[in-house]
């Protein structure tokens, strides 16, 4: 399978340089403004811009431009216009962007356990460009395997030129405990997380954290060790991220690099442990909306966790192949290997229905199909003495990408297992 990926990977670079694209050719930059901002502030879609008047760039990097506008979220399509400039030889930009809905109802239908009948569902609301500064302001509520609720609030850009980040929420819900140790038993939780970050440049930042965190176990037994049922502490942690993906969302170029270090029971001598997250994704481009993609993730314990901290290969952390199994350990490594490629071209559908109510938000929909090949592979492990062959899990196959307005992308995948299993898999979002 990974000679396959490589061998498609390779012909799409082939066409790609066949095709002769002057992705190279340069252009002055002149003046520059926006359209289309009717509700969003212009300094939002500014501060995505890496050049100035007078930079040199090339075409290339005026398109890795406009997706990372589009990325954010708050526009239908954003496209770039260029116009001849004054003096002669410089280019001016119109940058038009059409707006999407900013305040609407979101539905959860969330598939979080090992079996069809574990699903959360309700719904929320969402006002994703309060004060028309892409700040996030929310609520969900949900029934189901894990009930519970949670406000939110995020604003991207505080500070000015200081370029810092804020986030806080407040959650709260119950679910039945994922321990496969023990007899099973119901989690209640509250946390409270708060969050700041500082950018030192347009990809790199760095940020630190505090979760204060409330649990109960719904058990008369006392577990893991005759410890207590009941716990409250704080979890402050650091966080580095170098991100230069075009479109996060579904990425073709550009790099992630992430790391987020934990330290668990501060304020409570039951709780003393630390947690490693790092996550790496890399994108190569081949042509337009073709890439091969490489993603490595691991997530490792150090010292003695809770029942209720365990890393699991399921749930947020599923491999295609065993999509719907659970295993449980202290440690976890996650591979992937993508090949992503075009099915149809990406349709802009204008259905005419813009209007002083809604604006141009029904204007632009996108709309299209992408194809993927992918291979992955897992180890989980306890303590190096536990890392062996009969830990590690793989799986292979094909999936249909459908874009659509909002959700960015349904995804339907055929998947086999290094078993011969096979696993149809249906799910929002692609998986990495």
């Amino acid at each position: 399978m990974f000679r396959f990926l490589l061998l498609s990977a390779l012909a799409g670079l082939f066409s790609s340089a066949w095709a002769g694209s002057d992705s190279t050719a340069t252009i002055r930059v002149g003046k520059f403004w926006v359209m289309g901002n009717d509700q969003t502030d212009s300094w939002v879609i500014e501060r995505e811009l890496p050049f100035r008047y007078g930079d040199l760039i090339t075409e290339d990097e005026l398109e890795f431009t406009r997706a990372r506008i589009e990325a954010t979220g708050l526009f239908n399509r954003v496209v770039i216009v260029k116009r001849p400039g004054i003096p002669v030889g410089y280019t001016d930009l119109e940058i038009q962007v059409t707006e999407t809905f900013y305040l609407y109802p979101v539905p959860v239908f969330d598939f979080v356990g090992g079996r069809f009948s574990d699903i959360n569902y309700g719904g929320g609301l969402i006002h994703r460009n309060f004060r028309g500064n892409a700040e996030i302001l929310g609520f969900t509520g949900w029934l189901g395997y894990s009930p519970g609720f949670s406000f939110y609030y995020e604003n991207p850009w505080i500070g000015g030129k200081s370029r810092h980040f804020l986030s806080a929420e407040i959650s709260r819900y119950s679910a039945p405990s994922r321990t496969m140790t023990w007899a099973s038993f119901d989690e209640y939780w509250w946390k409270l997380n708060l969050f700041v970050k500082k950018y030192t440049n347009r990809y790199f930042y760095l940020g630190l954290g505090l979760s204060e965190n409330h649990i109960r176990l719904a058990t008369a037994e006392p577990v893991n060790g005759n410890g207590p049922t009941e716990f409250w502490f704080f979890a402050p942690y650091l966080e580095a991220s170098y991100d230069s993906r075009d479109f996060p969302a579904y990425a073709h170029r550009g790099m992630l690099a992430k790391l987020r270090v934990t330290k668990n029971g501060i304020s409570n001598p039951d709780i003393n442990n630390w947690m490693v997250a790092v996550d790496g994704r890399y994108f190569l481009r081949l042509a337009e909306r073709q890439a091969i993609g490489f993603n490595s993730a691991h997530l490792v314990t150090i010292g003695s966790p809770e029942v209720f901290q365990y890393n699991y290969l399921g749930y947020e952390n599923r491999l295609r192949g065993y999509f719907y199994d659970v295993v449980e350990s202290k440690n976890l490594t996650l591979t992937q290997v993508e090949y992503r490629f075009p099915v149809s071209k990406i349709w802009y559908i204008n259905p005419g229905l813009a209007n002083s109510t809604t604006g141009q938000a029904t204007e632009n929909l996108k709309f299209g199909f992408s194809g993927t090949l992918f291979a992955a592979h897992a180890i989980s492990w306890d303590s190096p003495d536990n890392v062996s062959v009969r830990n590690t899990r793989s799986g292979y196959g094909a999936g249909l990408n459908i874009i659509v307005p909002y959700l960015e992308a349904i995804r339907l995948e055929a998947a086999f297992n290094d078993k011969g299993t096979f696993n149809a898999v249906f799910a929002l979002g692609v998986s990495f």
